[in-house]
């Protein structure tokens, strides 16, 4: 963890956790918390420290240039897949049992370990369909 919590890690903590099934840009997180007068250089190096710190993970998404960033801070989301979709964003977490039989076969069938926390499914979502 940081070696210490300032105002602004602390707001995106909580920005993040309060929006657990959604990934974000920095810009995005930015205009979400102008009124807190964060710049996006904060956001930036906070985003950064967190990520390092495996409070956050980061994708790329197909086609696109920016990072987004996604909460991990309960158990749930560190230890499961999941499942994002490409028209609104969201993500949901894949059934455990689910997620264990695809990273068992796929590393008995690979020799390759798979970090489910780091592991996106892309597709679209039921609303988005």
């Amino acid at each position: 963890m940081a070696k210490y919590m300032t105002s602004q890690r602390r707001m995106l903590m909580t920005f993040l956790s309060e929006h657990p099934d959604q990934q974000f840009s920095a810009k995005e997180i930015a205009e979400h918390l102008k009124d807190e007068s964060i710049c996006i250089s904060s956001v930036y190096r906070n985003l950064s420290v967190l990520e390092k710190d495996g409070m956050i993970t980061s994708v790329l998404r197909d086609g696109m240039r920016d990072k987004y960033y996604r909460c991990l801070f309960s158990e749930d989301c560190r230890s499961c897949i999941h499942y994002t979709c490409i028209k609104c964003g969201k993500s949901f977490h894949m059934n455990q049992q689910n997620a264990k039989s695809l990273i068992e076969n796929a590393e008995n069938d690979s020799k390759f370990t798979i970090s489910a926390e780091k592991s996106v499914i892309y597709g679209t979502c039921k609303d988005c369909n």
